[in-house]
């Protein structure tokens, strides 16, 4: 598997073993890359909000799309669902 960086496993956890998870994973990361080039933010500063109002609004949809996905991740996974097959069990 590829290197995983720690500031994105630190936001979204570890790539997920499924292809499933794997996408979302990579979706979410690119999202997170995009927003740090186009701001210019540093890993460590990720998680601070910023004052500037358009940075501060792409900021807050990139932080709803993160936890949208894991909360996506939480149900699929209280539910028996195999990740993998996408059924439930």
């Amino acid at each position: 598997m590829a290197t995983q960086p720690q500031h994105l496993v630190d936001v979204l956890g570890s790539v997920p073993d499924d292809d499933a998870g794997r996408s979302r994973w990579a979706r979410a990361a690119g999202g997170i890359e995009a927003y740090r080039e186009q701001w210019g933010v540093d890993p460590e500063h990720l998680r601070q909000p910023p004052v500037d109002d358009l940075q501060h609004r792409h900021w807050t949809a990139a932080v709803e799309t993160v936890e949208m996905l894991k909360r996506l991740d939480a149900v699929q996974l209280a539910r028996g669902v195999d990740r993998s097959l996408g059924i439930e069990l």
